[in-house]
């Protein structure tokens, strides 16, 4: 890992290293594969893989020694003051496809080099990109809309912004939970420009880390002295809770909880007890009130899965 920035405090004995003034860093894991961060100020703390007899590097005394002796393999780090991490993934050794891109923006952003877990309190935003064509294996027994058309699929742009705060946990193995708060939007962009909106006071992320860029790196843990940004992530689920609108280019929708399976492309849709879900249809002069629904968001189809002053459609 390079980082740039000047040394303003450095713990010989705890590792932790301190920089400050426009800080840059950059990691590359893999040829396929490149993370940079920026940051006002940066804290890593650091730990000493073993050697090969097993033994652990001592730390060194100054900061930029520390980086060049033994073994650091980076633990923690925060950044802060507009703090942005970043993961770049190609297919082409030589960078000349567009690559899938992943990276959080916050006021301050503490990262788990480890576990790949993070933390944003206060406003910010996290970007999915995917720019391939998705191709099903085998072609399908009944016509069906383009990959990637349902929306926040993985091929196209995903961007979630949110005032309180981002959680972003992991679950086993690969597999991650990212909770936003404070009231979240989200837009999704495909391949086509075709755009989804979605509102919410809380929104639930499920996402896979895809880790075939490292095939010979631990499942748990960063390789080497590297700076892990995570990888790209694959959403899988989205359930958004409380004040609930979602816009399709041919629906507007209002709930209280939107519980969207990105796998199978359908989600449900459901009211509190004293209120209805309500879709209202471009063309269509009158609204669909139930008090569930099932939304096949690929084909674009809903059923009523629980009624209360439904209007046929």
């Amino acid at each position: 890992a390079a980082i740039a920035g000047r040394t303003d405090l450095f713990s010989g004995v705890t590792g932790i290293l301190t920089l400050r003034g426009n800080v840059t860093g950059e990691s590359t894991p893999s040829p396929l594969e490149r993370s940079t961060l920026a940051a006002g100020a940066l804290t890593l703390e650091f730990a000493h893989a073993p050697n090969a007899e097993g033994q652990t590097a001592p730390v060194s005394q100054s900061g930029a020694d520390m980086l060049q002796r033994g073994n650091p393999q980076p633990m923690q780090l925060i950044a802060t003051g507009d703090a942005r991490l970043e993961n770049k993934t190609w297919t082409q050794v030589d960078h000349t496809d567009e690559p899938r891109l992943f990276y959080l923006i916050g006021p301050e952003i503490i990262y788990n080099n480890l576990t790949l877990e993070a933390r944003i309190p206060g406003e910010g935003r996290l970007v999915v990109h995917d720019p391939r064509v998705q191709t099903p294996a085998t072609p399908p027994a009944v016509a069906a809309p383009p990959a990637g058309q349902a929306p926040f699929a993985a091929s196209g742009s995903s961007m979630f912004h949110w005032m309180s705060g981002l959680e972003m946990t992991r679950d086993a193995d690969n597999l991650f939970t990212i909770v936003m708060s404070g009231g979240v939007d989200a837009i999704h962009r495909d391949l086509k420009n075709n755009e989804t909106v979605f509102r919410g006071d809380t929104l639930q992320a499920s996402a896979l880390r895809t880790p075939s860029e490292r095939p010979n790196a631990p499942a748990n843990a960063a390789s080497g002295g590297a700076i892990d940004l995570g990888g790209t992530m694959d959403l899988r689920r989205l359930r958004g809770l409380g004040s609930i609108f979602v816009r399709t280019p041919q629906r507007d929708v209002t709930c209280d909880e939107f519980d969207y399976n990105l796998i199978s492309r359908v989600s449900r849709l459901a009211a509190n007890p004293n209120s209805n879900v309500m879709v209202i249809t471009r063309g269509s002069p009158h609204p669909m009130r139930a008090q569930e629904m099932e939304w096949n968001m690929e084909s674009d189809t809903i059923s009523i899965s629980r009624g209360a002053g439904t209007v046929p459609h």
